[in-house]
């Protein structure tokens, strides 16, 4: 198991991710008191790099990872959506909706075209 490309702390969702199990059962192993709780911060556990294999040992020993199971390194970021709808993706002030989409320009010169005699 490589631990090089795991972030120094990881939540419990990302260890899931990264582990291949459900999160609740890495939550469970604290709630039981089979691992140290780690620190949290805003209510999230930070479980450092160091506790990983320890966690790991554990959830084999309950049976909820496989032996051969690999842990993979976090996987990659998703790639970053382009420009489609604005509003899918958040909420914008109607300006600067009106400035990505370009209809900024449009309506300044519709409004300088019609103003002048």
């Amino acid at each position: 198991m490589s631990l090089t490309k795991v972030p120094p702390y990881v939540t419990t969702g990302e260890l899931g991710d990264i582990l291949g199990v459900q999160a609740w059962r890495i939550v469970r192993l604290f709630e039981l008191g089979a691992q140290s709780e780690p620190q949290r911060i805003g209510g999230r556990r930070l479980i450092p790099r160091s506790m990983i294999p320890e966690i790991v040992d554990a959830l084999r020993n309950r049976g909820w990872l496989a032996e051969s199971a690999e842990v993979s390194p976090r996987p990659p970021d998703p790639a970053p959506r382009q420009l489609g709808s604005i509003h899918r993706d958040e909420v914008l002030p109607l300006r600067e909706a009106a400035r990505r989409m370009g209809w900024a320009d449009k309506l300044r010169d519709k409004r300088q075209g019609g103003t002048t005699p």
